[in-house]
């Protein structure tokens, strides 16, 4: 069985924005799962370029087993929680959430919001991070997905979800060769 990966809004939104999240949810090397808060957060879809928008389905990833739906529970997650709604302020509860149970359950996290990520070492420093280019880059090296197909579903994050690593992430530079810039 894949290692659990609690996921945040800002990844779970990119992987929806593939296309092909019943893929990357099955085949990329971890369980997918998410929290009540992140459920909450994960509405729409909307091309930049057209500013249509579509809804994110969760449902059937979550009836199909593809992402899991962890709770907090018990005192101490919930007064993690308090820590780190603290922390984050008042537009984090997911994030806060996320953080909370990857600290109290020993989990890698999800998440491309690198201020959030400092914030949250602050208190937790043994935290594991992956970005979106992490999980796109083993997804594929296990499904040997070549880069002209991969190059598409850059463009469809780009496009959907508007997101793209900047200059200084390490994956950058697989990004651009992906799309066919260098």
């Amino acid at each position: 069985m894949d290692q659990a990966l609690i996921t945040d809004t800002s990844v779970l939104l990119n992987i929806l924005a593939t296309g092909c999240a019943e893929e990357i949810f099955g085949d990329a090397g971890w369980g997918f799962s998410v929290c009540r808060a992140v459920l909450s957060e994960t509405l729409l879809l909307r091309n930049r370029d057209t500013q249509e928008c579509c809804p994110a389905e969760l449902a059937p990833f979550i009836e199909r087993r593809l992402l899991t739906v962890l709770e907090i529970s018990g005192d101490d997650e919930y007064e993690l929680l308090a820590d780190f709604t603290a922390l984050m302020g008042r537009k984090g509860d997911g994030e806060a959430m996320c953080f909370a149970l990857a600290e109290s359950r020993s989990l890698p996290l999800a998440i491309d919001d690198e201020r959030a990520v400092k914030r949250a070492k602050q208190r937790y420093q043994e935290l594991t991070v992956l970005s979106t280019p992490d999980i796109l880059r083993s997804w594929q090296r296990i499904r040997n997905i070549e880069a002209k197909r991969m190059g598409g579903v850059l463009k469809r994050i780009q496009t959907w979800a508007n997101y793209f690593p900047g200059a200084r992430h390490p994956a950058y530079a697989w990004w651009q060769s992906q799309l066919g810039v260098e």
